[in-house]
């Protein structure tokens, strides 16, 4: 049983960090129209360092906040706080390249006619890649999927009435593992893979070395829409200039990720620098941590944690 309710930072609920206020936009399937993306960085701008990072579950956070006075009506005014009550429940992840931003916007809609989710509850939509990120409940193809066990043939109306049954069941739980579902579910279904750097059509998977979009990059991009990805990557137009993003999937920065480092009082190394200093062989995918919480940590990473005696590798 928990007895604190979910800290998780949304777009109103700031966490103070050592580099300032720490706050965190849902991106309901990772979809960004080009006048949202250029609001956030507008926002980063005005009111913290000027980039935006991506999150293991495709949305975003802006750091270094001097204040956060006004920066709801901004994101507000842009379409990406729909609802104060349900800021942090909006958690949706989807398949890159399938063309699902109707059925998020659905979703999207049905989640916030319910009591308000978890923070931590996590909806998934397309293909099988997207249980790699262990949603609670997915959509793939035509099944529902709870905790990735398939449960049946499914609809955004199946699916939202088991997020209305685990509300009606749950106490103190955030994420479906955590109780006993009490409906028949059928075998585990396997995790796919994320979709690979590089061209697909006219769109190009692109990666930001450690998750960051920098003012530099924003600048460039802010003119398309895009789709972030619950792997830090992003979905861009052809014709996009993506100076400054990795594109080739064989790049040493593929599979490698880090915490926040020193931007986080409990960090016990600059890991983002040691990072970028040590792209060498080694295994993949790789988390680099300051501390032994291992935060945004992907399923399945071998982590290089910071002692205070140096680094020792482990499993999540």
């Amino acid at each position: 049983m928990r007895t604190a309710p979910d800290r998780c930072p949304g777009a109103l609920r700031v966490h103070e960090a050592v580099d300032g206020g720490l706050v965190r936009v849902r991106v309901p399937g990772g979809y960004l129209t080009a006048r949202q993306l250029r609001a956030l960085a507008q926002a980063s701008a005005s009111f913290g360092d000027g980039s935006l990072d991506l999150t293991s579950r495709g949305n975003v956070q802006l750091r270094g906040l001097r204040t956060s006075e006004g920066l709801g009506d901004m994101l507000a005014d842009a379409g990406l706080l729909p609802s104060e009550t349900h800021d942090t429940a909006r958690n949706v992840v989807a398949s890159p390249l399938r063309g699902l931003r109707d059925m998020v916007a659905e979703i999207d809609a049905g989640i916030q006619s319910l009591d308000p989710l978890p923070g931590r509850f996590l909806i998934g939509v397309g293909e099988a890649d997207v249980l790699s990120v262990r949603p609670d409940l997915s959509l793939v193809g035509d099944r529902l999927l709870v905790d990735s066990r398939d449960a049946g043939p499914g609809t955004v109306a199946t699916l939202l009435e088991a997020a209305s049954h685990f509300l009606a069941i749950r106490t103190t739980e955030w994420r479906i593992r955590e109780l006993t579902w009490d409906r028949p579910l059928g075998d585990l279904v396997e995790a796919g893979s994320p979709v690979a750097l590089g061209t697909h059509g006219d769109r190009v998977v692109a990666l930001p070395p450690l998750g960051r979009l920098t003012a530099e990059v924003l600048g460039r991009l802010a003119a398309h829409d895009v789709q972030l990805t619950p792997w830090r990557t992003v979905v861009v137009p052809r014709s996009a200039d993506t100076t400054g993003l990795v594109t080739d999937p064989s790049s040493p920065w593929v599979g490698v990720s880090a915490c926040a480092g020193l931007a986080c009082a409990k960090a016990l190394a600059d890991i983002r620098s040691d990072a970028a200093a040590d792209l060498g062989p080694g295994p993949r995918p790789l988390h680099w941590s300051g501390c032994d919480r291992h935060c945004g940590a992907p399923t399945g990473a071998v982590i290089r944690t910071a002692t205070a005696k140096g680094y020792v590798l482990s499993d999540v």
